[in-house]
């Protein structure tokens, strides 16, 4: 078992956790590659959305719909208090079913720091997404970087600094503003066996990009409440991809055909 998300200092401490973070080097790369700038009418899918910041900032900027799903109860709960809108539906999952989206109906879906929290489940619902795309809809994952597994970053730590094996059990702290650390429990996976959870589900061309801070402009992120009395380039960050930014894999005439993924990882 990983960490329970039902528990409410588990909640509570994941919606206080200070995500200027992903902000800088997640968020943005899973915005583009689901193609929200773009006019097209649909909706879109955030599966794993935890409280909801992140459905209502893609729902405000693009003006399109979200369904935010999550099957704990807590985030649900809390989702629907504290980041109402009417753009988004927050819905209770069981079974990882999505009943309620018809197939073939999404523009888009996005899992962010998901796969880290589940063992073979991984492929049964990234099976159970894919019907429900429509064609050509982009599916994108936002995760922690492998690779960087034990190093410590400014917001958060995943591992220790050990040899791990795909599916073995691993911890990760994320330090909160109050100070205090809340440590959870996930799983480690390698950049090989996202590949191969990708290709066993029909999806193919995976290319691997990784994001540092030391590719943003300096200037903006020297004001960013974050890293005052920081120096930036004595962060993990600056040098080292905290997330492997985004796996997007896209749907092609329809389902049961090979898609192309593009996938970006560190280094």
């Amino acid at each position: 078992m990983g960490t329970d998300w039902t528990e409410g200092h588990v909640a509570n401490g994941f919606e206080s956790y200070d995500d200027t973070l992903g902000q800088l080097l997640g968020y943005p790369y899973v915005y583009k590659a689901l193609g929200l700038s773009n006019s097209a009418a649909g909706s879109g899918l955030d599966y794993g959305c935890g409280p909801g910041k992140v459905a209502v900032r893609f729902a405000k900027a693009s003006q399109k719909h979200f369904y935010a799903v999550d099957e704990s109860s807590r985030m649900i709960d809390m989702a629907r208090s504290a980041h109402a809108h009417p753009l988004v539906s927050y819905r209770l999952i069981q079974n990882d079913d999505l009943p309620f989206v018809p197939n073939n109906a999404l523009q888009g879906a996005m899992l962010c720091f998901v796969i880290l929290n589940l063992g073979q489940r991984i492929k049964g619902i990234l099976d159970k997404i894919y019907k429900k795309l429509g064609p050509g809809a982009p599916r994108v994952i936002l995760d922690t970087n492998p690779i960087t597994t034990g190093l410590r970053f400014t917001t958060f730590q995943s591992g220790l600094r050990k040899r791990c094996a795909d599916g073995d059990k691993r911890p990760a702290w994320l330090f909160l503003p109050d100070g205090k650390a809340l440590e959870l429990t996930g799983y480690f996976w390698s950049r090989a066996a996202h590949i191969n959870m990708f290709e066993e589900s029909g999806y193919e061309d995976i290319n691997l990009m990784p994001p540092t801070l030391a590719d943003l402009p300096a200037a903006p992120l020297r004001t960013i409440g974050l890293y005052s009395g920081i120096r930036l380039e004595d962060t993990t960050e600056w040098s080292h991809p905290p997330f492997p930014s985004h796996q997007r894999a896209q749907t092609k005439l329809g389902h049961g055909l090979k898609c192309n993924t593009r996938l970006k990882m560190g280094k």
